[in-house]
Order: C-alpha cells, then structure tokens, then sequence
C-alpha cells in the first residue's frame, strides 16, 4: 500500500473519526509497519490526537477476510445476474455449528432499500485460538475424523475408522 494516508481516526470517540473529506486529515504519524502473507508490508499510523494506533488494513474492504479476494470477479457476477439499482450492504458474522469445535462465518450481501439477499454463503473453519491440552487433543480428533481434504474440495473426506474399531 504505497503512500497511503489515513482518511480519518480509527477510534470512534476521536474528534478526527469523523473527519471532513475537504480537509485532509494530517494529525497522524508513521507507526512502523508489520507482515502479512496475505497482504505484505502493511503500514501502521497513530493519531497524535487520541493516540489509537491502527494500520492500512483498518480501512481496507477485506479488513477481516485475512486474505485478498478477487472483487472483480464479484462485480461482473453481480452485473451479470442485473445491475442492482439501489447500494449494497454486505456483512458477516462467525458462529458455530455443533460446538466450538466446528466455527463458521456466514455472510450476506443486501439491497439497502430493498433487503433483497443477492448473495449469502457459509464457511467452516477449523477451530482457533487458546485451548488446553485435553481440547487440542480433541481438536486432533475431529480433524483426522471430519476435517475435508486439502485439495480444495468442498466435500468432506470419507471417515477415518475411529479408535475403538481399530
């Protein structure tokens, strides 16, 4: 992301965030930057009004996708079905299907106006985060029992035969 420059204050009670598109927000300073795989060098800003940090990521579409995503492809699908004529929203949100074990995001994409739902898909993912030892055995568990091939494949790989029938 070269030379870019903070609209405005990631921090919702800065006086900056909402800051007029007129007058260019300047009340930042380079805060370092950090790597990513999905992204590369991604530079870092603080506001000398609250302090808040935040990087180039915050403002970016895919702040929470972790990685990028062909949006051109997205734009001449949804030109394709019929150019909508109202804005879109498009959101998600993670959840979980059985238990912590088994994570999901699900997201949606509407007409403003008419609450029309032009897109909505469902993702499992494998579960994150702090875990204790007996839960990342468990862990171990369902993925050699449940977790899909790594071919890309939506479809999940027929069941290993579990300990007791060995």
């Amino acid at each position: 992301m070269p030379d870019f420059s903070p609209p405005f204050c990631a921090n919702p009670q800065c006086e900056h965030h909402l800051h007029h598109a007129s007058d260019p927000y300047r009340d930042y300073v380079a805060w370092g930057s950090y790597d990513t795989r999905a992204f590369g060098e991604v530079p870092r800003f603080r506001c000398t009004a609250c302090g808040t940090t935040f990087s180039a990521q915050t403002f970016q579409v895919n702040y929470w996708l972790k990685k990028t995503y062909p949006y051109d492809d997205l734009v001449v699908r949804l030109a394709s079905l019929r150019r909508p004529s109202e804005d879109l929203a498009a959101d998600g949100f993670e959840s979980f299907c059985v238990s912590q074990y088994f994570p999901n995001n699900i997201h949606l994409l509407v007409g403003s106006e008419s609450q029309f739902v032009y897109e909505a898909d469902h993702v499992t993912l494998r579960r994150k985060g702090r875990m204790t030892t007996e839960q990342r055995r468990r862990r171990e568990l369902l993925d050699r029992r449940f977790r899909p091939r790594s071919t890309g494949s939506r479809t999940p790989s027929p069941a290993s035969p579990g300990p007791a029938s060995r």
